[in-house]
């Protein structure tokens, strides 16, 4: 079974944060950014 959407968006996170994407103290994305990124709802990315 695929991963819900809230875990998608975690797991993004996760890998940008291993990656290197993200640095020490760089701000993650706001939820209404992963809104607009995402195209899908507020509640979504509020659940994370």
């Amino acid at each position: 079974m695929p991963a819900s959407l809230y875990q998608q968006i975690s797991n993004d996170i996760a890998n940008q944060i291993n990656s290197g994407a993200f640095k020490p103290g760089d701000r993650i994305p706001s939820t209404r950014q992963l809104e607009g990124h995402r195209g899908k709802g507020i509640c979504v990315a509020c659940s994370l």
